[in-house]
């Protein structure tokens, strides 16, 4: 099985470097050919300079591939029609993967009926845990995937969605879903996202079966900025903004009110007295009460991106996600 690993960054040098050591101290298994493609997407930090350095005693085989077009799902499309391997597999600039990583791919997609697989994200700290972090509620704020011990199949006794930072493909089937939607997913330093979980949707839609693996890891690294009530907000902001673009082109199996999803609304609607009563009770900082604020940002940035972001409007930039 070849297996080509593509990492799209932007002006992440320090971080990629770490990744790409992490790569290096991976166990390949017998049989496993690898190949990393570095796609990059107009950074100007030094990025090519890194590869091109890296690549003259790199133990596999390293690729630079360049995107001018700003975001993310341009660089994936790029890096993608570069792949000739059976699997792709993506991981993200600023994580690094267990020693097992590649193995557990190669042993799991071994199985022709599995077409994907995914594992848990697990945080590597850059800065001390606020004490109003919820660890249930948001978790893919900071990119913190734990689904617990067990294999688990998409759409059948798993609700989540693959994530695109720690993910395995395989080609053929990715390749006719048309790659990623670049109407989705992060444009320079904007939080949007929901690529990973369009391509997700399409796949298990299409009949593809899909696993989380338990044991296949990657540890993502959370900087101390990420840890503010500021970026939480943000970003619940731009994945309400995106979570519209996605349901403008495929609506969700939800009751709906002026198009949008009711329980959203009920969320809301919920959150505002349990508000009013921590603001009295001086609970304002726990992390109950923040999560429940943070389905008001959700729902503000639904409803801004449902008013700008029409079907025809996505329909044109992105067909193949129809």
């Amino acid at each position: 099985m070849q297996i080509d690993i593509i990492i799209a960054t932007y002006n992440r040098a320090p971080l990629l470097l770490k990744l790409l050591e992490s790569i290096r101290r991976a166990r390949i298994p017998d049989g496993a050919a690898i190949r990393v493609v570095v796609a990059d997407n107009n950074s100007s930090d030094g990025t090519k300079a890194l590869v091109e350095r890296l690549r003259e005693e790199w133990p596999l085989r390293l690729d630079y591939v360049f995107e001018p077009r700003q975001g993310k799902s341009f660089a994936l499309n790029t890096a993608i029609e570069a792949c000739h391997g059976d699997v792709i597999a993506f991981v993200d600039d600023d994580e690094e993967i267990d020693v097992e990583w590649v193995a557990v791919i190669d042993r799991v997609l071994a199985d022709s009926a599995i077409t994907f697989c995914s594992g848990p994200y697990l945080p590597n700290w850059g800065g001390p845990v606020p004490a109003w972090v919820p660890k249930r509620e948001y978790p893919a704020i900071i990119g913190w995937v734990d689904a617990g011990p067990n294999v688990l199949e998409y759409g059948l006794n798993y609700s989540g969605t693959m994530m695109g930072g720690n993910a395995a493909v395989r080609a053929s089937a990715l390749k006719r879903l048309g790659g990623f939607n670049t109407a989705l997913g992060r444009t320079g330093s904007n939080l949007c996202g929901c690529e990973d979980a369009d391509v997700s949707n399409r796949l298990t839609l299409s009949g593809a079966r899909g696993l989380y693996v338990p044991d296949m890891i990657i540890y993502h690294y959370v900087p101390s900025e990420r840890l503010t009530k500021k970026y939480y907000r943000r970003w619940c902001h731009h994945h309400g903004l995106t979570r519209a673009r996605v349901d403008a082109l495929r609506r969700q199996p939800v009751a709906y009110f002026l198009g949008v999803p009711r329980y959203m609304i009920a969320d809301a609607i919920r959150a505002i007295p349990a508000l009013l009563a921590a603001v009295v009770t001086g609970k304002w900082n726990a992390p109950g009460t923040f999560a429940r604020e943070l389905g008001i940002w959700n729902l503000l940035g639904f409803v801004r991106g449902r008013l700008g972001h029409t079907p025809q409007r996505l329909a044109g930039l992105s067909p193949q996600s129809i």
